[in-house]
């Protein structure tokens, strides 16, 4: 029969649970590795307060430092533009790994002698921007006019209006980004 202390503690209700018991038979598990590391911590944060409060090992390696960072002629304001540039290391990395690749074919075809003589001889054709110089050069020759409703017929296009508006977006990303940073 179960007394009344038994029905009111809370933490036997919770050992009844099967999930309980479970993550309870994990944490006896895992308690080896969890000690192992504890004690790791334990030596690294000793470690930490030893060289802290051993003024004499740390004041000569905080003397060094600054006596060649003060060699170097790095200023403030190059040290603001190394942590700066450190900032944007996530976003620039990607596009540099892009380029790095880009360059490395680019480099392959340029050494590559058969590469450059088929591309030398016949260099790739675009239909579309093709016809839009044939189209150009006879616009040329007619010597037509751009009249202001000639131009508020093109700004109308709908063509026109994505461009306009994507431009329009790019510009407020910039901005954006630029408050963001700064």
């Amino acid at each position: 029969m179960e007394t009344e202390f038994t029905r009111q503690n809370p933490v036997n209700d919770l050992l009844q649970q099967p999930e309980q018991q479970e993550a309870l038979a994990q944490l006896l598990r895992d308690l080896p590795v969890l000690v192992a590391r504890l004690e790791q911590l334990e030596k690294s944060v000793s470690f930490a307060e030893h060289v802290l409060q051993d003024k004499e090992s740390v004041l000569p390696l905080v003397k060094e430092v600054e006596r060649r960072v003060e060699q170097t002629g790095l200023t403030k304001a190059h040290l603001d533009s190394m942590i700066e540039l450190s900032r944007l290391l996530p976003e620039v990395t990607p596009l540099l790994k892009q380029g790095v690749t880009s360059l490395l074919f680019v480099k392959t075809v340029v050494e590559d002698e058969q590469s450059m003589k088929d591309l030398l001889s016949s260099p790739p054709r675009v239909p579309m921007l093709e016809e839009t110089k044939r189209r150009y050069t006879h616009k040329q020759l007619e010597k037509k006019r751009i009249s202001p409703l000639r131009i508020l017929r093109l700004v109308r296009h709908p063509m026109w209006k994505q461009g306009f508006l994507y431009v329009e977006s790019l510009l407020e990303t910039f901005e954006m980004k630029k408050k963001k940073r700064g």
